[in-house]
């Protein structure tokens, strides 16, 4: 079991890939198509993260 998602935190690409059972790549690909969950720029070397409010609301709209 996984612990509890945290609304405020920031989870990198890979962390959000096992939160929403999928893989980076399918993450990489859903930020090409616009789709999946919102999904942020940070840092100078442009890595993406997920906010966990993000994730919680992808997975209440039911669309993985």
């Amino acid at each position: 079991m996984t612990a509890p998602i945290d609304p405020r935190r920031l989870y990198t690409t890979s962390e959000a890939a096992e939160l929403l059972n999928s893989s980076e790549r399918t993450l990489r690909r859903w930020r090409k198509q616009n789709t999946g969950p919102r999904w942020t720029r940070y840092g100078t070397a442009l890595r993406y993260g997920y906010f966990g409010i993000d994730i919680l609301a992808y997975l209440k709209e039911g669309r993985q």
